[in-house]
């Protein structure tokens, strides 16, 4: 499948500081890429460089077409994206229906014209009843979907997506985040959503680009980065899981604090730093694995965790209620993933 988006040796600096160093990817036409990372990252300098919005170095193509190279920059509005912005970025004064009429504005259409993309636009996000009114007087959830509209109704090619769900309360980040499944699915563009929120990139997208100090630190299908993350601080964004200390052996038999065990296929020998996820641990009966105590239980809706001392590191196991002080086995099943090598 052809591209809808690359970037190749994307690189920006603001204030005399490197915000994105040499970023590389590419979003099959009509994918949905996430970049997770902290704040900081430099997640959201990659979208306004893509828009055209900071001068940047490196190129950018949108559909083939080059809208970024060295001596060539094609203005914002002519690169065929749409742009939902952290924090909504709605104008106050203006209305729903106002709101796209604006940004069809530069396309010249005809007014009939006009009215159709926007009605297209709004009937299927369910806004179409609130046409006449401002952002002041919507919900949060309806001033997602204006925004949304907004960044649709010019019919984009690629939709860039800053912290969609930053400006809702929790409980209509599910709503929101099956409102952009269902748009993505609707329209066909090509997607490229920026996040912290590790749930979210999982949840939503086909490609994961995991960034932190404007560096991208790996890429992948979210289940190949999910079994096996670079380092340690991928694994880190990833979400729930410890990196212990470990001794792989030729025969990929590791030496860790839970005792021998398997680990899944590395290249990597000696000194390592291994990732331990809840599903990794189990609590037994008496013998099985190596003694420790509860620390404390975790209440985490459908599930619990017990938290576990082992080694000075404390680790989450799901397990039934379990008080704390109470002196359990742990043993260590299924096969961790090495992040990288340990030095030092």
């Amino acid at each position: 499948m052809s591209a809808g988006l690359e970037v190749q040796g994307l690189n920006c600096e603001l204030g005399g500081r490197v915000v994105c160093r040499d970023i590389s990817f590419a979003v099959e036409r009509g994918g949905f890429a996430s970049i997770l990372g902290p704040s900081g990252a430099g997640k959201s300098t990659v979208l306004r460089c893509i828009a055209g919005l900071l001068e940047c170095a490196g190129e950018v193509r949108i559909g083939g077409a080059v809208v970024q190279q060295a001596g060539r920059s094609v203005a914002p509005e002519a690169r065929g994206l749409g742009y939902l912005f952290q924090g909504l970025g709605l104008w106050p004064q203006l209305s729903v229906a106002e709101h796209l009429h604006l940004v069809l504005k530069p396309l010249r259409l005809d007014a009939a014209e006009r009215r159709q993309r926007v009605a297209q636009s709004l009937e299927p996000l369910g806004i179409a009843a609130l046409a006449a009114r401002l952002p002041g007087e919507l919900s949060g959830g309806e001033r997602q979907r204006l925004a949304l509209a907004r960044a649709l109704v010019t019919r984009p090619q690629v939709l860039l997506l800053d912290e969609p769900t930053s400006s809702v309360d929790q409980g209509l980040k599910h709503a929101v985040r099956a409102l952009l499944a269902a748009t993505r699915q609707r329209e066909g563009c090509t997607v490229l959503h920026v996040t912290h929120d590790h749930e979210e990139a999982m949840e939503l997208a086909d490609q994961l680009l995991l960034m932190d100090q404007g560096c991208l630190l790996q890429q992948g299908r979210p289940e190949a980065v999910w079994q096996r993350p670079a380092s340690r601080t991928v694994a880190r964004l990833l979400g729930e899981g410890v990196a212990i200390a470990a001794t792989v052996d030729a025969q990929g038999q590791a030496d860790t604090p839970f005792g021998r065990v398997p680990v899944a296929a590395t290249e990597k020998r000696g000194a390592v730093w291994l990732l331990v996820r809840p599903e990794n641990l189990r609590l037994g009966a008496a013998g099985e694995g190596i003694p420790a105590r509860v620390t404390r239980m975790l209440f985490l809706g459908s599930r619990r965790h017990a938290c576990v001392a082992v080694a000075d590191v404390e680790h989450r196991v799901e397990s039934a209620d379990v008080a704390a002080g109470t002196a359990v086995w742990v043993s260590l099943h299924g096969l961790p993933a090495v992040l990288e090598e340990r030095r030092g």
